[in-house]
Formats: C-alpha cells, structure tokens, sequence
C-alpha cells in the first residue's frame, strides 16, 4: 500500500480507538503489544537461526564472500 493509504488507515484507526471506552482501548492496545511482541519473537528467531546457519558454513571454511556464491549455486542462479 501506499504511504499515504497507511497513514490515512493509521488516522483513522486511530480515531476509532480514542473513541472507544477505555477499558476497550486498553484490550486493544494489549492486543496491539501481543501481536508486536509475537512479531518481535519471529524476528529474533529468523535472525538467531541466520547466525547458527552462517556459523556452521564458516566451519565448513566458507566466508561472507563466497556464501554468497553458495547461495546463488544452490538457487540455480547465473550473474
């Protein structure tokens, strides 16, 4: 989506919660905090997986250089 398509969703989301009563914003804003704190948990796992994945090339005497090579080798891909 566009900028400001997402900007003009965030106003009015915004909006619709400041007009809600406060123990439904409070819901929705703990809902909002799990959803970002489930998001956060992905990424960190993605990352902890890359880290594990990139340690275990380097034992098998690959560098940051020619895994990229490894990469494009296994994907089929000529440059």
């Amino acid at each position: 989506m566009s900028k400001a398509i997402n900007e003009r969703l965030d106003d009015i989301i915004y909006e619709k919660v400041k007009a809600m009563p406060k123990d439904e914003q409070k819901e929705v804003l703990d809902f909002v905090d799990y959803l970002i704190q489930k998001r956060l948990k992905i990424v960190k796992d993605m990352f902890e997986t890359t880290k594990e994945t990139k340690q275990v090339l380097e034992r098998y005497g690959y560098t940051e250089d020619n895994i990229s090579e490894l990469v494009k080798e296994i994907r089929g891909i000529d440059d």
